[in-house]
């Protein structure tokens, strides 16, 4: 729940009033912020790709040490190895 002390232009204000609002501190200034409530997407195409995600994670963890390496240097320096493996993993290019 919120703790306020003086309401909103006030000397200070923090946490959630309720489920709509939250006081947030910060840099410069106080902020009063929407709480957004996002449930899961259930679509089929969606549920498919996250399963298929989740596979890709499965197969990464199956592979030895000496397997990971064939990922550990990628054609672009910001991926890591796992990063790499499922960039090819979903695009099927293994």
């Amino acid at each position: 729940m919120a703790k306020v002390t003086g309401p909103l232009f006030s000397e200070e204000a923090r946490g959630r009033l309720g489920t709509s609002l939250s006081y947030r501190k910060g840099k410069v200034w106080n902020q009063v912020t929407p709480q957004f409530h996002r449930g899961p997407a259930r679509s089929a195409p969606l549920t498919a790709h996250r399963a298929f995600y989740a596979a890709g994670c499965v197969a990464w963890g199956g592979l030895t040490p000496t397997e990971k390496e064939t990922c550990a240097d990628p054609p672009r320096p910001e991926l890591s190895a796992f990063n790499y493996f499922m960039q090819l993993y979903l695009t099927d290019s293994l």
